[in-house]
């Protein structure tokens, strides 16, 4: 259940990320553009018809207003790209707890595991030390079907625990050797 709030919300996550990142880039071409776009305006008269010509100045009237307008907006594609940074951080800060909820969440599912199994060994062992009633040769034969048993675990663990492994094999050989 968890597993599946934490894949649902890294999803989730990713596409907020997504539309913030592709927000942020095409701010960055519009801002581009729009710089270029000043520079051409700027550069698209010649000063000798300026002087002379009147409809020229009441040109040079609205490319003012529109160097002004893609100013505006330059800033204001400023300032919404601060604002998609601090958005992304925030995502990629989010996603990076995710994972690590990720990895606590296998941490605890091992370490669940490994008490399971653990106790499962505690108390079968002390179950049959318990009763008296039973024979040498019956106890030799359980202990030796258990000790079986967990070498069959160490197997399934290696590749997952090659520590708790080490334990198992420690502790079977010390109950062998009394």
């Amino acid at each position: 259940m968890i597993k599946k709030y934490l894949e649902s919300k890294r999803e989730e996550v990713e596409k907020n990320y997504a539309k913030v990142k592709e927000e942020f880039e095409h701010n960055q071409i519009a801002m581009v553009e729009a710089k270029n776009k000043i520079i051409q305006l700027d550069n698209s008269e010649d000063d000798a018809i300026k002087i002379f010509s009147v409809r020229t100045r009441e040109k040079e009237i609205f490319k003012t207003q529109e160097i002004r307008d893609l100013e505006s907006r330059i800033t204001i594609y400023v300032t919404e790209n601060l604002q998609n940074k601090k958005l992304m951080k925030l995502y990629e800060d989010e996603l990076k707890i995710i994972d690590q909820c990720f990895t606590q969440l296998e941490d605890v599912s091992r370490e669940t595991s490994d008490i399971n199994t653990q106790v499962m060994f505690d108390t079968a062992i002390t179950e049959i030390r318990e009763d008296n009633n039973v024979s040498r040769e019956t106890l030799s034969d359980i202990n030796t079907d258990q000790i079986v048993n967990r070498l069959k675990l160490c197997k399934n663990l290696v590749n997952v625990d090659n520590n708790r492994v080490l334990m198992e094999l420690e502790s079977i050989i010390k109950e062998l050797s009394k």
